[in-house]
């Protein structure tokens, strides 16, 4: 065994080293395309049932990385949806990512690179974060701009309530004008309607509003979007 090549079925051709006293995994093995070694079984390497986790196999272009899959799982997730919500047409979601110019920088292609900068952004916590109480997002620091992108100089974590507020959809900016012709710009949405509940406003009155061009007013109110770059200073 020690020196021959054998084909794997999706990673290319493998080099026994050499033979050890691991039970399970005897045989040492290098991946001829990326240089990685690792111990595997006899079966493994004749049924060329391998793979190399330097190999671009997620999508083609994501690279997983000998990960410690325990401990960072849960991220791994999250860097794996991104790829494909970013780049595969077949995804629910890359209509609203991917078809909109959301993309995925070339840094986090590489999870341990991803897992690195991520854990290291503000707002991180391991413990929130295994709770399921944080978002990765990447629309506070580019609320106005197109084509928007992951990576370390674009993303932050936020709780899931504060992730909720600042969508896409809930933060396109509006002027509310009331009775008596007093204008302010708000933000959000549903923030507006929770602090002036007391007039009857709900998210979906408001957005109706909003949202459709025959709907003039809401309880004597006058709602309408905004261009940012022109009316906000």
């Amino acid at each position: 065994m020690i020196g021959k090549t054998f084909k794997t079925r999706y990673c290319g051709e493998v080099t026994v080293l050499s033979r050890n006293n691991d039970i399970r995994h005897p045989w040492r093995i290098k991946f001829l395309n990326t240089g990685f070694e690792k111990n595997v079984s006899r079966w493994q390497i004749v049924s060329g049932q391998l793979e190399d986790p330097y190999v671009p196999a997620v999508l083609g272009i994501g690279i997983t990385g000998d990960v410690d899959y325990k401990k960072y799982g849960k991220l791994a997730a999250i860097w794996r949806d991104i790829i494909y919500r970013c780049n595969d047409p077949n995804s629910t979601s890359y209509k609203r990512y991917g078809a909109k110019g959301v993309s995925i920088c070339k840094e986090w292609l590489y999870l341990p690179k991803f897992i690195e900068d991520v854990t290291g952004l503000s707002g991180f916590d391991w413990y929130l974060f295994n709770e399921g109480l944080l978002h990765l997002d990447k629309d506070t620091k580019q609320r106005f701009q197109t084509n928007k992108i992951y990576s370390k100089e674009t993303c932050t974590w936020l709780s899931n309530h504060d992730n909720v507020r600042i969508q896409d959809g809930q933060m396109k900016p509006f002027r509310a004008t009331d009775k008596n012709g007093n204008s302010q710009i708000f933000y959000n949405i549903s923030e507006f309607a929770r602090t002036h509940a007391q007039f009857g406003f709900t998210r979906r009155n408001v957005s109706a509003v909003l949202n459709r061009p025959h709907v003039s007013t809401c309880f004597g109110w006058r709602f309408e979007f905004i261009d940012p770059n022109k009316e906000i200073v």
